[in-house]
């Protein structure tokens, strides 16, 4: 185990230069997107359809420099999506007896197992400068749901994370100080002491895997509210989104949304060092010292180790 200057934070450069390399090279529209309203960007404000009426025709137009800007931009999209009228966060959902079609293209509808993996419709290239035209049929009433067409921006999750490394990285010496500030508000759960509620604790244990994976953390980050130490992987996180924005963090459940999102280079700096699958969490002091704790079936192979405390500088 290393037990001496740990090497220097891990570069943000090299970082997504070897994320490429493992994900290959593919074509823009395979690649996972996020998915944010354009600001004025509502086409066809939320309308239901009427009652009864099996087929209905819903015209809108395309001025030409909104055209050519869709057709330009490859994180542009024009959206169409159904949902309950209820659902605050108009979560896609498509009932069973609805089909679209758009200026006489039908469109697939992909609804997935369940309610959650209802997809959007993307009609940027059905669509055509000037007027077009959504046909909406229905076997069957859909009053319960709305439908609305709107512009979205859909930047991949490679370059969202591209831009957080250059604007949310945290520097190591601001991670620290955050650490001890928040050390007393980390729940007594996570505490080694044992104490009850109130007790000030020594040591908390922070875990390396991530709670929305359970895999090895990559890039460990949290929102700029959030009060605990444990961090979750980036990449799983704008994953865990694409589609279903809700913006929770899975360690609190408080509100985290993308500007808010910090990365700590103090984390990573330790899950640089610890490269290897031996450890899982390490324990942490009010001073931000560190040593990582063994896997339990490891730990009898080495009760005879010491392992030494330090800084990630």
């Amino acid at each position: 185990m290393y037990r001496g200057r740990p090497s220097p934070y891990p570069n943000p450069q090299q970082y997504m230069q070897s994320k490429q390399r493992q994900q290959g090279q593919y074509p823009n529209e395979d690649e996972l997107r996020l998915t944010f309203p354009v600001r004025d960007g509502v086409v066809l404000a939320p309308f239901r359809l009427e009652h009864n009426l099996a087929v209905s025709n819903h015209a809108f137009h395309l001025r030409d420099s909104v055209y050519q800007t869709l057709m330009w931009r490859s994180d542009l999209e024009l959206q169409l999506k159904c949902f309950h009228h209820e659902d605050r966060q108009m979560s896609t959902n498509w009932p069973a007896s609805v089909t679209v079609s758009v200026n006489a293209t039908p469109l697939v509808i992909e609804r997935g197992e369940n309610k959650s993996s209802h997809k959007p419709l993307y009609l940027k290239e059905v669509c055509a400068p000037g007027r077009n035209t959504i046909q909406i049929t229905v076997t069957a009433c859909c009053c319960s749901h709305l439908f609305v067409l709107q512009l979205v921006h859909r930047p991949s999750i490679r370059s969202v994370l591209q831009g957080l490394l250059r604007k949310r990285l945290l520097p190591a010496e601001h991670c620290i100080t955050k650490i001890k500030r928040n050390f007393t508000q980390v729940p007594t759960a996570n505490s080694l002491n044992g104490g009850d509620d109130g007790v000030e604790q020594t040591a908390i244990k922070v875990s390396l895997k991530c709670p929305i994976t359970y895999r090895r953390i990559s890039l460990p980050a949290r929102g700029h509210d959030c009060k605990h130490i444990q961090c979750f992987d980036l990449d799983s996180y704008l994953q865990l989104n694409c589609e279903r924005g809700t913006w929770r963090c899975p360690v609190c459940n408080k509100t985290a949304l993308l500007e808010g999102l910090e990365i700590d280079q103090y984390i990573w700096g330790i899950l640089s060092n610890l490269n290897n699958t031996e450890f899982e969490e390490i324990t942490m002091d009010q001073s931000a010292s560190w040593k990582p704790v063994p896997i339990k079936s490891l730990i009898k192979e080495e009760e005879n180790s010491e392992y030494s405390t330090y800084y990630c500088y």
